[in-house]
């Protein structure tokens, strides 16, 4: 999604104005970018925390904005189901394998990817990269995706050069 060609700019809450933002480090093969904000107001950056320390059952809470909209983006709580699952995914007519992904039962919505999926304490420990459910959805409803995947925050920052976790 990140271009050399096109304004990458940050809106804070989804709301507001929007802070440019330049490239740090990207990975166009597997949709990563680290960003920094340029004349932004003071943020705490959020705390990173390894997946492999929970446990199948904790409280987790995916974090999303669907399809970018410029809408406030929307949280949605859950439970950890899986560490290191491998799933298949289809994307258009194709599919795609993802291993080692972080399994959450958590209803997101389609292109909530990108966004976060943190602890019960707010640290973040993986980047939602897909959702899947089985549950027939009424032709033209919005129906929330039970199933959250996530690359885990330590492997989606080595698979883009940054070791500081």
């Amino acid at each position: 999604v990140i271009r050399d060609d096109v304004f990458i700019g940050v809106r804070i809450g989804g709301v507001g104005y929007v802070h440019p933002a330049d490239v740090v480090v990207a990975d166009p093969s597997d949709d990563l970018a680290l960003l920094q904000m340029e004349d932004a107001p003071a943020l705490r950056p959020a705390e990173l925390a390894r997946a492999s320390a929970l446990e199948v059952g904790d409280p987790v809470l995916a974090i999303g904005n669907a399809l970018g909209l410029g809408r406030t983006p929307t949280a949605a709580a859950g439970r950890l189901v899986a560490v290191h699952r491998s799933v298949r995914y289809g994307v258009g007519s194709g599919t795609v394998d993802l291993d080692g992904m972080i399994e959450a039962a958590a209803p997101i919505f389609a292109g909530d990817s990108g966004g976060p999926l943190v602890d019960a304490t707010g640290r973040v420990i993986g980047v939602i990269v897909a959702g899947s459910d089985d549950t027939p959805c009424a032709p033209a409803a919005v129906c929330p995706l039970h199933l959250v995947y996530a690359i885990p925050i330590g492997t989606a920052l080595a698979q883009i050069g940054y070791t500081g976790l």
